[in-house]
């Protein structure tokens, strides 16, 4: 099963704003009346609301191109149709998209690049702190960094584990 990965660039400046937000006038900013105040129509880094609007954005568009978020995890995105299932992993602005159909994870990839501006990172190496080892014969062998308690690396994923 394909493995690739994307970064979506600022993905919270991406959220927009259901609430009436005002803020000061950053540092650097010259205006010659100091006391004028910004209104913000869409997320910035640091806001409480901002990883929320990101998601609102996220399932917005993800929806648009067929994906919908899982009842079990909200952070994994399903796709099936009649082509297959393509499964999209969303860490905050990290991204995982698999499928058996390498086109159809392209296709997704394509698509998600339309919505967001992205990096297209290509086959997943590593993903949540997992090294992702792809093999000749179309296995994917998944590694946890070192253990905290034996300083040896962990498998996951590998038959006899």
């Amino acid at each position: 099963m394909p493995i690739h990965q994307l970064d979506v660039t600022t993905a919270f400046l991406n959220g927009e704003l259901k609430e009436d937000l005002w803020m000061e006038q950053p540092p650097g900013y010259e205006s010659e009346t100091p006391s004028l105040a910004c209104h913000l129509h869409k997320s910035i880094y640091g806001l409480k609301q901002a990883p929320r609007c990101w998601y609102d954005k996220l399932c917005e568009k993800f929806a648009e191109i067929g994906l919908f978020p899982s009842k079990s995890d909200p952070a994994m995105f399903l796709k099936v149709d009649e082509r297959g299932v393509v499964i999209a992993l969303v860490l905050v602005d990290d991204a995982c998209v698999a499928s058996d159909d390498l086109e159809l994870v392209r296709e997704v990839k394509e698509a998600i690049g339309q919505c967001f501006k992205i990096r297209d990172l290509g086959e997943a190496r590593v993903f949540l702190g997992m090294d992702i080892h792809h093999e000749k014969d179309g296995d994917y062998y998944y590694y946890y960094g070192y253990s905290a308690l034996a300083g040896w690396r962990v498998l996951w994923g590998s038959p006899g584990f």
